[in-house]
């Protein structure tokens, strides 16, 4: 796979080992907004019209005040090859899956209906490790990141006209993403993606011998054009 691309991955290198440029990843970063109705169909019903994020940073145990304004929190879903991955950021720790839940979500604490650390579980449980295909072949892109969005953006009378900001090709090693899968196995996967799903390849060059060119151009290969003799065969 050739990566055409002005920044660096941490997963570029494997690319050293052997390049298919029948493959191409045109790796460019671009947010836009697309409406889509996906992720509010999924989103647990104790979320909704809710500020995900600062809430459940105000929620983990064993902070006091201070270090809670120093520790913000995020949650988004990085769509990764037809799968859809949960990944936190909390402080600047990113964390993917199950891994979320190794941090102290309190299990005292009320988040709707449920708490805050059952909350964090089931949204993992929903989203985390789901293939879908829908959105990386509308946008054409093997990557992508979305946010869990916070209560502006999901409010009742804003959810027929939900703009959810994608971010295109992210930055993997920005999000940490070599502690969820190594380097040649990434490399592996969007190569694959590419190729297979999204059937972005560009057709090998063959250089057509002159006899194939003649016959090619609707020609005789028997006769040459300036003597008139037969070609050898």
């Amino acid at each position: 796979m050739l990566i055409i691309s002005n920044f660096s991955d941490y997963y570029d290198g494997v690319a050293s080992s052997g390049i298919d440029t029948t493959i191409r990843y045109h790796r460019e970063t671009s947010t836009i907004k697309a409406q889509t109705t996906f992720y509010i169909n999924h989103l647990p019903n104790s979320l909704m019209g809710q500020d995900f994020d600062a809430i459940l940073a105000s929620y983990r145990q064993d902070f006091d005040r201070s270090a809670i304004e120093k520790s913000s929190c995020e949650f988004q879903i990085l769509g990764f090859c037809g799968i859809h991955i949960v990944t936190a950021r909390v402080g600047q720790q990113h964390y993917f899956g199950e891994d979320i839940l190794n941090c102290d979500w309190s299990t005292k604490k009320n988040y709707g209906k449920c708490t805050v650390r059952q909350t964090v579980t089931d949204l993992i449980q929903q989203f985390h490790g789901k293939p879908d295909n829908t959105i990386f072949q509308q946008f054409k892109t093997p990557l992508f990141l979305v946010p869990l969005l916070s209560s502006e953006h999901r409010t009742p009378q804003k959810l027929e006209t939900l703009q959810a900001p994608f971010k295109l090709n992210p930055n993997l090693k920005d999000l940490q993403f070599q502690k969820y899968k190594d380097a040649y196995s990434t490399f592996q996967d969007i190569q694959s993606y590419i190729s297979g799903i999204l059937g972005i390849t560009t057709p090998k060059t063959v250089e057509l011998s002159d006899r194939s060119k003649i016959i090619k151009a609707g020609f005789d290969p028997k006769i040459s054009f300036r003597k008139g003799k037969q070609l050898p065969h």
